[in-house]
């Protein structure tokens, strides 16, 4: 993992391929960046990210970790955050990816972003209602943060 550096109260934390438990406090954060082939356990009854920001950035996912959740969090509090889900491009992003394990509710938004570029925001299980992503939502699947198209 590794500090995004900035003004104090303006820092981010990145975790880059990083797999394993962490059991540490984590504090003072504006946000938290999990990407490439990170699958990380977090062992904490709470994260404290300042302003909730999340981002999950598969752009540099190897596709051999497609059902292997970046982040599974037992005492997740995603209440009123906001997640940014990036995907490289729309094939990426319409396959079956798991994202994480952890418990989400409608306070928390998402933010769907394709090559870097953020195409609409959303709250949690409810159906994007226009454009090339119609029918698709950020929702559970047995216990799993998915992006899916409805039936």
């Amino acid at each position: 993992y590794s500090y995004g550096g900035g003004a104090i109260g303006d820092a981010s934390l990145f975790y880059t391929a990083y797999t394993g438990t962490f059991t540490g406090k984590i504090g003072g954060f504006v946000g938290i960046t999990l990407d490439d082939d990170t699958a990380m356990t977090l062992a904490t009854a709470a994260a404290d990210v300042s302003n909730g920001k999340w981002e999950f950035d598969f752009t540099d996912r190897d596709a051999e970790l497609a059902g292997t959740s970046f982040l599974t969090w037992d005492n997740a509090d995603f209440a009123g955050d906001t997640v940014r889900v990036n995907f490289t491009d729309a094939t990426q992003a319409a396959s079956e990816w798991s994202i994480a394990t952890a418990a989400f509710d409608t306070t928390t938004t998402f933010t769907l972003a394709i090559g870097g570029t953020d195409v609409t925001t959303v709250a949690y299980d409810t159906a994007i209602a226009d454009g090339d992503w119609d029918g698709w939502k950020f929702t559970d699947e047995n216990g799993t943060l998915k992006f899916k198209q409805l039936a």
